[in-house]
């Protein structure tokens, strides 16, 4: 695989050196004698496994692992302390609380798995009897315990489900598709087959492989209900509205499909035709007339017979997306029309609980009822004090608190008036410097002006 495994196992944060004894060790005791250092070493190997699936350890699932090819305990060996030892109880711990899900278990129930994750849920109402033998169950309903390892201790061959990451991917696929094709609103984008999702899958997420495309697209339709499927064959036919999947709806989706290859064989096609114009241009470094003219002249037939396959798989293309345009204006036409309809009903049965004949008498009605309101408005206002009252009221409290000016105040203002309108008439000669007055006499007059202001 090229990952140093060891590495990954060190550098987590529960894994540190004075805990790999008791993480590698057989732990089971544990459970009673000390509950939580056993919780403690299943939550840490909870979250080593997760690491593992995070960096790529297992080259087939990035959402998850098998026990087998490679075998899981000689993977997760270190030195010193050999191989865990309590493999079998840890695995059989995160399945019992939901953090894993064995692949044959998940793979074969029918019906949601969030159904499982409900505490009042038997375990038996999920899974197919045929099937509580080779899950290893060694009972049937509310007791019902998974069993990761043989009568001799070894890990059955099982492959196990991260129940956290493929819901963390799963989601994360789903919003993609409502923002990058469902928004387009027409019918078409609301169909697909396994084959164009599964691409569309991986241009959000490049690492995720088919097998977990599979587990993605099972988490969507069955546990979460974004989609219906119908399987034929090796096709499995997509839709994402309600409903089921028609023969009109399988038609589209084969349109699409067939739109989808030969657009890749378009982008194909241009790439050869971009490679040999590259070549055609490096020809010329050829010292050889004759091989460069040789190496030329085949070139350019190579091109020409590319561009004329391009031209007629182009058209091709134009032609079947017409029909595809077309198709979805039908479908929305139908839409159209099948509102107009459904409004005209509508319409109809809200304009049939209007009684014409009653319109005027009612609105007579609201109006004795305005001019009721108004009366009683009147009389619950004869209660209360008159304005003239309350306007009499405070004047007589502004008089008791600010008071009349005193008569010195009014003395002041009269005296203040008298030296402004002798200020007025006064005549100044401007043709003779007038002589000063004596400081004394300055002095009292600025003195007598202060007062008065």
């Amino acid at each position: 695989m090229g990952i140093d495994i060891e590495s990954i196992i060190k550098s987590n944060k529960y894994f540190k050196e004075s805990r790999l004894r008791s993480l590698y060790s057989d732990f089971e005791h544990q459970k009673h004698l000390n509950p939580e250092g056993y919780e403690a070493n299943i939550t840490a190997w909870n979250d080593l496994l997760r690491d593992l699936l995070q960096t790529h350890v297992f080259d087939d699932s990035v959402v998850s692992f098998p026990t087998y090819n490679p075998d899981l305990a000689t993977l997760l060996k270190i030195p010193i302390y050999g191989k865990p030892l309590s493999l079998g109880i840890i695995l059989r711990e995160l399945v019992k609380s939901h953090s894993l899900i064995p692949y044959s278990y998940y793979n074969s129930g029918n019906q949601s798995y969030l159904k499982v994750l409900d505490k009042t849920y038997k375990l038996d109402d999920y899974l197919s009897p045929t099937s509580w033998i080779k899950w290893g169950l060694t009972t049937v309903g509310l007791g019902s315990e998974f069993n990761a390892t043989t009568s001799n201790g070894e890990l059955k061959h099982e492959r196990y489900i991260s129940w956290d990451l493929l819901t963390k991917v799963g989601n994360e696929i789903w919003n993609r598709i409502e923002s990058d094709i469902l928004q387009m609103g027409t019918h078409s984008c609301e169909l697909s087959d396994n084959q164009r999702l599964f691409d569309f899958m991986k241009k959000v997420h490049p690492t995720l492989t088919k097998f977990d495309c599979e587990l993605i697209l099972t988490y969507l339709s069955r546990d979460v209900g974004k989609c219906k499927l119908l399987r034929q064959d090796n096709k499995v036919f997509i839709k994402f509205s309600s409903g089921n999947i028609t023969k009109e709806d399988i038609g589209i989706i084969n349109l699409e499909t067939s739109l989808f290859n030969i657009n890749k064989r378009n982008e194909q096609l241009e790439g050869k035709i971009k490679d040999i114009d590259q070549k055609l241009k490096e020809s010329f470094q050829i010292n050889n007339k004759g091989d460069k003219l040789t190496r030329q002249r085949h070139l350019l037939r190579l091109r020409k017979i590319l561009q004329s396959s391009l031209n007629h798989s182009l058209g091709s293309y134009n032609e079947l997306h017409q029909v595809l345009l077309k198709i979805n204006d039908s479908t929305q036409n139908i839409n159209v029309y099948e509102q107009l309809v459904s409004s005209t009903f509508i319409l109809k049965d809200l304009n049939a609980s209007v009684d014409f004949a009653n319109i005027e008498e009612v609105k007579q009605e609201l109006q004795s009822e305005f001019e009721k309101s108004d009366e009683i408005s009147e009389a619950l206002g004869k209660d209360l004090r008159d304005d003239v009252d309350i306007e009499q009221e405070l004047q007589a409290l502004d008089e008791e608190v600010n008071g009349s000016k005193s008569e010195s105040a009014q003395a002041i203002d009269s005296e203040s008036s008298e030296l402004i309108d002798k200020l007025k008439n006064l005549n100044i000669d401007t043709t003779k410097p007038k002589v000063s007055e004596s400081p004394v006499e300055t002095k009292r007059v600025a003195l007598s002006v202060q007062d008065h202001i």
